[in-house]
């Protein structure tokens, strides 16, 4: 259970350091696609963002009826050869196909690692699913400085996109190895199982959505201060993308 709840916290920073990486590489990436305006390269990290939201729901389903090992594994590995692409990519078009392939392997995560967690741990579950955030937090920090870093000292956005592709394969490879699984649902014996109402009453199905609503405003927030302090920290103050990746790391 610890070996599997550790392997899931990896793959969590994974899963967010790929959301961030890009962010210090936006003048790079435009000028080597020779794009008209940044917002051509921001709109990478927007499109991935989309590919990576647009399918959670159906994800969820996934993860009550298929192996969640297999689906984070599987997702981890989608999520790196997506990054692959994008650091091959002799043009904008393929690079923009790249990060929708990045955003539909991230979408598997979320969903199959907290059903996963949840039946690992039914006892102390906060507990277990705190420690995964923990990997969270490590993929924000690790992402942006770890792209400037290799960028500046290898000169090529490239780089870092390719490396961190690739050590996500690897790590799919090793979840799947040293993980375990735990059972889907048990569907009922006889007859077919009546599909269940997730919300008690219209009242809990409007506080869910209000919910639902300050987390999208909550990651609107934040995906907006790294975009913006990115692009403000090098425009006004000259900072280049391995001081930028420090300060994206800090926030």
């Amino acid at each position: 259970k610890v070996r599997t709840l550790t392997l899931v916290s990896v793959l969590h920073a994974f899963t967010h350091v790929y959301q961030v990486a890009l962010m210090p590489l936006y003048l790079p990436i435009q000028k080597s696609f020779h794009l008209d305006s940044v917002g051509s390269a921001t709109f990478l990290v927007t499109l991935m963002m989309l590919s990576y939201f647009l399918p959670s729901y159906v994800m969820g389903v996934m993860a009550d009826r298929f192996s969640r090992k297999k689906l984070l594994g599987i997702g981890l590995a989608v999520n790196g050869l997506g990054f692959i692409g994008l650091a091959l990519a002799p043009n904008y078009p393929l690079a923009l196909a790249s990060v929708v392939v990045a955003g539909f392997g991230g979408s598997f995560f979320h969903p199959a690692a907290t059903a996963l967690i949840a039946r690992l741990y039914p006892a102390n579950t906060g507990r277990a699913l705190g420690l995964i955030g923990i990997g969270a937090g490590a993929g924000f920090f690790v992402g942006p400085i770890y792209a400037g870093w290799r960028a500046a000292q290898s000169g090529d956005w490239r780089a870092p996109v390719l490396e961190l592709g690739i050590l996500g394969v690897i790590c799919a490879a090793l979840f799947q190895w040293l993980s375990d699984d735990t059972p889907t649902v048990v569907t009922a014996p006889h007859g077919r199982k009546r599909a269940e109402n997730i919300f008690g009453s219209p009242a809990a199905a409007a506080f869910f959505v209000a919910a639902a609503l300050a987390f999208c405003l909550r990651d609107f927030t934040g995906s907006g201060m790294g975009s913006l302090t990115s692009l403000f920290l090098q425009n006004a103050h000259g900072f280049s993308v391995q001081q930028t990746g420090v300060a994206l790391s800090g926030i």
